[in-house]
């Protein structure tokens, strides 16, 4: 059995191991990181599955699936047997999400973000592009994750307004353009 090596006096007695540094500043090791995989899949009200996520840790970046109210997600932590369920809603403007199983029931408009905790795992739930009878939903393992993805939705949905607009002003000036030349022919 071997014996822990005596605490360091300040002097040094002879012996190296060859790594010393001689300091008795402790070395403190980082919090280990959690790293199971969330597994979630994307389920239509008659059960089928739509879509499936795969959130690996909370260093990679978000994810967004489009649900209807009666859209049900399971959410099944690595190591873990049991999948919790996750209903969606739609109503008054407003995504109502609820885990099967609890009474609460979690409102959220545009731009909102949520922690909803899974056994030991926090899963965030950020809406946008929120419409009459659809939602965007990003999950993710990481709170600024999910609002960085939800600030490039809206970036990505202004951008596609723009080309559309610019898309019909080419079509209204390239009318305007024939009309006159068509016009100017006439003479």
């Amino acid at each position: 059995m071997q014996q822990p090596p005596p605490a360091n006096d300040g002097g040094n007695t002879g012996s190296s191991s060859g790594s010393s540094s001689g300091s008795d500043v402790p070395i403190k090791s980082k919090p280990k990181e959690d790293n199971r995989t969330v597994n979630i899949s994307v389920q239509n009200p008659e059960g089928e599955e739509l879509d499936k996520v795969e959130l690996l840790s909370a260093n990679e970046g978000a994810q967004s699936v489009n649900v209807t109210s009666g859209t049900r997600i399971v959410v099944e932590v690595e190591g873990s047997n049991i999948g919790h369920a996750v209903d969606f809603v739609i109503e008054d403007g407003k995504l109502k999400i609820r885990i099967v199983g609890e009474t609460e029931t979690h409102d959220l408009e545009n731009d909102d973000v949520i922690p909803l905790r899974f056994g030991d795992k926090e899963v965030y739930f950020g809406v946008s592009n929120m419409g009459a009878t659809t939602a965007l939903v990003t999950l993710g393992l990481d709170e600024e994750q999910v609002r960085s993805e939800i600030n490039a939705d809206k970036a990505r949905s202004i951008i596609y307004i723009l080309i559309g607009v610019v898309v019909l002003l080419i079509i209204f000036v390239t009318g305007l353009i024939y009309r006159y030349v068509k016009g100017s022919e006439e003479f």
